[in-house]
C-alpha cells in the first residue's frame, strides 16, 4: 500500500472520529483504518503524515484534525470516565436481563461503549433472543425496564441513564442484513461491549457472542487490522450462563401473541428496519450520512 493511499485513510479516519466529537488514540485508528498495516508501520507512516500534512496535529498519543471543532483531549478524558460509570451501571442492571429466559445475549452499544457519552445520555443495548422467542422476549424486556423505570421511551425528554433497547435480532437470524454490511456497522460490531452471553443459540458449546461473531465474519473485511484477540474477552467480560427452558408450544404461542399485539402498536418510522426476526429501531441510517460525507 502506497504511502498516499495510507494517508489518505488515515485522515478519513481520523475525520469519521471527529464526525462523533470524538478524538481517537493511535491504536484506535489502527483498529478502525480500513487498510491492513502493522501498528509499527501506522505508526511511522503517522510521524511522516504530520510534517507532510498540516492537518494532523499529535498530543499525549491522541490525534487530532487541526481547528477539530473545539475537541479537546479533557473533554475526550471526562466522556471516557462518564462512559465507565454508564457501563458499570449497565453491568448492575444486568439481573433485569438475566431473568427473561428468552435472551441470549445482551451487549451495549452506541455512545458509551464508543467511550463517548455524555452525561445525558442514554444506554443503548442490542438484544439476541433465543430462536422464535424474539418479540416474548421484548415483550417482558420491557416490562422489566418499565417496572425498574429505567426503560426509555419516545415520549421522554430526560433520558439519562435509561436503556434504549434499539437493536433485536432473533436467534434464528443473527447474520446481519447484506445491505446494512458497512464499514459503520463493522465499527459499532467491533465497539459492543457484551453484558451477557448464555449459551447454546446454535451450538451448546458455544455462547451466543461468539456465535454471533463467528456468523458474522464479514467484518474483518472491513476491518483486516482486526483479529479476535481485539474483541471483547469473554472470560471476564461476559455472564455465561447455561440455556434456560423454553416452554415448548407454549413458548411459541406466546411469541406469535406477543408479535400481534406489538406489531398493532408500533409506529412506523421511515428509517426503521423491521421484519419477522429483525427490529432495527434508528431514527437515521448512519452508513448514508456518513457516506454522503465521504467518511466510509
Amino acid at each position: 500500500m502506497s504511502s498516499e493511499r495510507l494517508l489518505t485513510q488515515l485522515v478519513k479516519t481520523v475525520s469519521y472520529f471527529s464526525f462523533f466529537s470524538y478524538v481517537p488514540t493511535i491504536e484506535e485508528i489502527w483498529q478502525f483504518l480500513p487498510e491492513k498495516v502493522t501498528l509499527h508501520q501506522l505508526r511511522r507512516e503517522i510521524n511522516v503524515a504530520l510534517k507532510k500534512y498540516g492537518g494532523l496535529r499529535k498530543e499525549k498519543g491522541y490525534l487530532f484534525l487541526r481547528g477539530g471543532g473545539g475537541i479537546d483531549i479533557g473533554s475526550i478524558e471526562r466522556r471516557k470516565a462518564i462512559s465507565e460509570k454508564k457501563l458499570r451501571q449497565a453491568h448492575n442492571m444486568s439481573f433485569i436481563f438475566r431473568i427473561n429466559p428468552f435472551i441470549s445475549f445482551v451487549g451495549v452499544t452506541g455512545s458509551v461503549a464508543a467511550n463517548n457519552a455524555k452525561e445525558c445520555d442514554d444506554i443503548d443495548v442490542f438484544v439476541i433472543s433465543y430462536p422464535h422467542r424474539m418479540w416474548i422476549a421484548r415483550l417482558v424486556m420491557m416490562s422489566l425496564l418499565a417496572l425498574w423505570r429505567k426503560r426509555r421511551t419516545p415520549s421522554d425528554t430526560d433520558v439519562r441513564d435509561k436503556v434504549c433497547c434499539n437493536l433485536w435480532f432473533d436467534g434464528t437470524d443473527i447474520s446481519i442484513p447484506a445491505a446494512r454490511r458497512t464499514l459503520f456497522t463493522a465499527r459499532e460490531i467491533l465497539l459492543l461491549k457484551p453484558l451477557m452471553s448464555r449459551q447454546g443459540i446454535q451450538r451448546n458449546d458455544e455462547d451466543t457472542y461468539t456465535t454471533f461473531i463467528r456468523v458474522n465474519k464479514w467484518i474483518y473485511d472491513f476491518l483486516p487490522n482486526i483479529t479476535d484477540a481485539n474483541l471483547p474477552r469473554k472470560d471476564n467480560v461476559i455472564k455465561k450462563l447455561q440455556r434456560p427452558q423454553q416452554y415448548g408450544v407454549l413458548g411459541l404461542l406466546a411469541n406469535e401473541l406477543a408479535k400481534m399485539i406489538q406489531k398493532k402498536i408500533m409506529r412506523p418510522v421511515s428509517k426503521e428496519y423491521i421484519t419477522d426476526t429483525q427490529l432495527w429501531f434508528f431514527p437515521r441510517d448512519m452508513s448514508v450520512l456518513l457516506r454522503n460525507k465521504g467518511l466510509v
